[in-house]
């Protein structure tokens, strides 16, 4: 997705509202590729309001793009900050374009027990939103 696009599409969004959303992610592991395409349910919401969330880049007013939702990391990515919900995503795993089961795709990728309530996809990584 565009920044042009995000923003379109967050004129019509109040925070704290349900949204469907789709991202990605992509690893290559020795030369494999690996993505896991995930469809869930997400908020944008005040995340320093919210108990166990640790606020990145408080005081770096440069890296706030729109403030809490968009960022940019200092490598120049940026990044849309979701709050989960109670509706779990379903995720589809592929290893170079086959589909492959979970315990497959993760064989060769880590999995991430970030118990955090919110979570940051590249924008590049998100794929639809509402």
């Amino acid at each position: 997705m565009l920044l042009q696009d995000l923003q379109t599409k967050l004129n019509g969004i109040r925070k704290g509202k349900f949204i469907k959303a789709s991202w990605k992610s992509e690893k290559v592991v020795n030369g494999v590729k690996c993505e896991k395409i995930s469809n869930g349910v997400v908020r944008f919401v005040k995340y320093g309001n919210i108990k166990g969330v640790v606020v990145k880049n408080v005081g770096n007013g440069d890296n706030v793009v729109i403030k809490d939702i968009l960022y940019k990391a200092s490598n120049g990515n940026y990044l849309v900050q979701f709050g989960k919900t109670k509706i779990k995503a379903k995720s589809t795993y592929l290893i170079n374009g086959a589909m492959v089961d979970k315990t497959t795709y993760e064989t060769m990728v880590k999995p991430n027990n970030n118990d955090s309530p919110i979570f940051r996809v590249k924008l590049e990584n998100l794929i639809s939103l509402g």
